[in-house]
């Protein structure tokens, strides 16, 4: 197998170990879904829309944000639903 190949694999098992109910990559799509639009959603967080960007990009190839990072985008994302934002 290619590298390329191992890699899609590697990305696949990380993206089923984060298997749970309130993993990041759902929080970032509420927010979107809440927010309207990344730009709105970046702001929110108190991140330029490059910074959110590459965190968002990361997030979706299966990098496992810093634990500073994803503790943020999960507490924003429970604010939002605890003030009653409906998806």
């Amino acid at each position: 197998m290619s590298t390329r190949k191992y890699m899609y694999i590697f990305r696949k098992m990380v993206k089923n170990l984060q298997k749970e109910d309130n993993t990041v990559e759902s929080c970032v799509n509420y927010l979107f879904e809440v927010c309207g639009s990344h730009e709105k959603a970046a702001e929110y967080l108190g991140y330029s829309i490059r910074q959110y960007r590459d965190i968002r990009r990361k997030i979706l190839i299966g990098y496992i944000p810093p634990p500073r990072i994803e503790n943020l985008i999960r507490a924003k994302a429970q604010e939002l639903q605890a003030a009653g934002a409906s998806k």
